[in-house]
């Protein structure tokens, strides 16, 4: 879960930057992140947020990969591309290689939140909107973009590699996980654009328009199936709600039958266990880390019987 914490001196340096070369107008003080300086503006009257990778981030590439977006889904592109109307990605308004701006999204009621959305409520939206990401991942792909995704999105085989070195991963706990992600084929045939933590707190609804679109992609390569996989461990805050099998094994059934690219329900278990291993191995020390544990148990589980 990300943290926001006060703006540090070079935060507050690089947003009046910002806000300076966009003709930005700022609405509430910045803030910042482990990986970003963010601020509430407007331009030209319209509400949305700045945001600046600091110097040591991992944004860029999601924040190429937002824009990239962006163009896809202009109404006119949209239809010529497949793309689905009322999903896909917040709208970027100004872009340089470090910061962006994109159009204010409606953070509540939250996709997590149970007196708005239900679980099945919830997963249409976050099923739907992953969908859209992916038109062209289908087992008889139609024509690709005509404008290529941008350079520098990291491969799921990067990501693994980068996981299987952390000193975590050496845990008994891991022991079958190691050699089933070390053999999965998470490039897939055609390997797809990946927002790479797509959840109920990074789905939001569009201001200006109504359609619901991600924030915040992490700008990975790889096998669509490795964008629903998140699905399975969120909402966060919520455990309980979380840690239940047959709500696994609904969502399992539900990504098979909606999601773009996806085999099976074995292969979207797959993906699950492959990211559950990660996201625990990422947040080992963190305290959600045993539930966690939990959650990545139960869905080897159901893949061992899938």
């Amino acid at each position: 879960m990300t943290t926001q914490r006060a703006l540090d001196a070079a935060g507050t340096q690089r947003l009046d930057d910002y806000v300076a070369l966009w003709g930005l107008m700022p609405r509430e003080p910045g803030f910042q992140t482990n990986s970003a300086w963010l601020q509430r503006v407007s331009l030209k009257g319209q509400p949305a947020m700045l945001k600046v990778a600091r110097p040591e981030s991992d944004e860029r590439p999601g924040m190429a990969l937002l824009a990239w977006w962006g163009d896809q889904l202009t109404q006119d592109a949209a239809a010529a591309n497949g793309w689905e109307p009322g999903f896909g990605a917040v709208r970027v308004l100004c872009r340089d290689a470090d910061a962006l701006v994109m159009a204010e999204a409606e953070e509540t009621p939250s996709l997590g939140d149970l007196s708005a959305f239900d679980d099945r409520a919830a997963y249409e939206v976050l099923i739907q909107t992953a969908r859209a990401l992916h038109p062209h991942a289908t087992p008889a792909p139609s024509t690709p973009p005509s404008n290529p995704p941008p350079t520098g999105l990291v491969p799921l085989t990067a990501v693994r590699e980068h996981v299987f070195g952390l000193p975590a991963a050496g845990e008994a706990c891991f022991d079958r996980w190691r050699n089933f992600a070390g053999s999965l084929d998470v490039m897939g045939p055609a390997p797809e654009p990946l927002h790479g933590d797509i959840h109920h707190g990074n789905v939001l609804r569009d201001t200006h328009s109504g359609a619901w679109v991600v924030i915040d992609p992490k700008g990975l390569l790889g096998h669509p199936a490795y964008d629903f996989a998140n699905l399975f461990f969120n909402p966060m805050d919520q455990p309980d709600r979380v840690t239940q099998m047959a709500r696994m094994s609904g969502l399992a059934d539900l990504i098979a039958a909606r999601a773009n690219g996806v085999a099976g329900r074995r292969e979207v278990l797959e993906f699950a266990v492959l990211y559950g291993g990660m996201s625990l191995l990422w947040g080992w020390n963190d305290d959600w880390a045993p539930q966690r544990l939990k959650q990545f148990q139960m869905l080897e589980t159901l893949l061992e019987s899938a």
